[in-house]
């Protein structure tokens, strides 16, 4: 019964993890749609000589098209596949110990194209392009700014609570499903000599 806690907490931070990564690029979605269309691609950067920044006013048609399929799509997808096979990793784990091995591996994972990001390009590269801001106008608003953050407060509530309610079908009903169902029922394990003779023989064989 503990252990089926532990792995049901350790999937729901799994997913809790996978749903701040689809949020982000909901996000920037979001802002991306914002964006006004410019005619000439030249248009869309301007640089400020007092501060020495480069600001991203206007999307060109094409670049947008980019941004979506080749950015925000394939992360949304790379997302969908790190979180069905990161699931049916974690629930096969044979122990505890496994299990949080396994745990620390998927998070590795997410910070790859970070990790390679910071391995690869200096400083020298790595700040104009931190210095480089999306100007989107927002409304100053403060009932505006108001809706905004309840808005985002039910987002996160009904993104979290999902992850919760779908980890404990998984857990229960998703086990008999086709190629994600992992935990067996225990009905018939007994009869399976195989796996009795492989769990109860001594590695290292009785004492001469």
């Amino acid at each position: 019964c503990s252990a089926q806690k532990q792995l049901y907490l350790v999937l729901c931070l799994w997913w809790m993890s996978i749903v701040a990564e689809v949020r982000k690029n909901e996000r920037m979605l979001r802002h991306i749609s914002q964006f006004p269309t410019a005619s000439d691609p030249r248009d869309m950067i301007h640089f400020d000589p007092k501060t020495h920044k480069a600001r991203i006013m206007r999307l060109s048609p094409f670049t947008k098209c980019l941004l979506y399929t080749c950015i925000a799509g394939m992360k949304l997808l790379i997302s969908i596949g790190l979180l069905l096979a990161g699931t049916v990793w974690l629930t096969a784990s044979q122990s505890i110990a496994d299990l949080l091995l396994n745990s620390v591996a998927l998070g590795f994972i997410i910070l790859v194209d970070e990790t390679i990001y910071h391995a690869l390009y200096r400083e020298a590269i790595q700040e104009p392009i931190h210095g480089m801001k999306l100007w989107l106008k927002s409304d100053k608003d403060d009932s505006a700014q108001k809706d905004v953050l309840m808005r985002e407060l039910r987002e996160s509530w009904m993104y979290y609570s999902g992850c919760l309610i779908l980890v404990a079908l998984y857990l229960n009903l998703g086990q008999s499903l086709p190629y994600i169902g992992v935990l067996p029922n225990f009905q018939y394990d007994a009869l399976r000599p195989l796996y009795w003779e492989t769990e109860m023989t001594r590695v290292c064989g009785a004492w001469p």
